[in-house]
């Protein structure tokens, strides 16, 4: 249901504290993120680290430019793995992790459920069931 805890190598670190993050927090919150979706074992190497600048990231036997991580990549990527990845069901997981994301990046109910696309009601009734239920 939930996604395996991954960590980062003293040599990803150093490459991100390397790197000039001219999108300041939020490039380097959405590059652990993506790096988090994408990982394909519990320890984020230099290589799995997605940067703005030349190189590669490795997706499963793919090999894609930084650039190249769309979001259709993403859920390519997802459907692929989507019973590795959610055995319990894609569906409900994603639905689970996009409500925990929004609801972390934007702390404002109403603001967070207008992204979302529901009401109050319906956001705060989504928080309260059980993961997938």
């Amino acid at each position: 249901r939930h996604r395996p805890l991954v960590t980062l190598s003293e040599e990803a670190v150093r490459v991100l504290e390397a790197y000039p993050w001219p999108g300041n927090v939020r490039e380097l919150e959405n590059t652990i993120q993506r790096a988090t979706v994408l990982a394909t074992s519990e320890v984020l190497l230099p290589k799995d680290i997605p940067l703005g600048e030349p190189g590669v990231v490795s997706m499963s036997s793919d090999i894609l430019p930084p650039a190249a991580i769309t979001v259709d990549a993403a859920l390519d990527f997802l459907a692929a793995r989507a019973a590795e990845v959610a055995p319990d069901g894609l569906l409900p997981w994603v639905q689970n992790e996009l409500v925990k994301r929004i609801t972390t990046d934007v702390p404002d109910p109403a603001a967070a459920a207008a992204l979302l696309g529901l009401s109050r009601p319906a956001l705060k009734k989504l928080l309260s069931a059980p993961p997938g239920g």
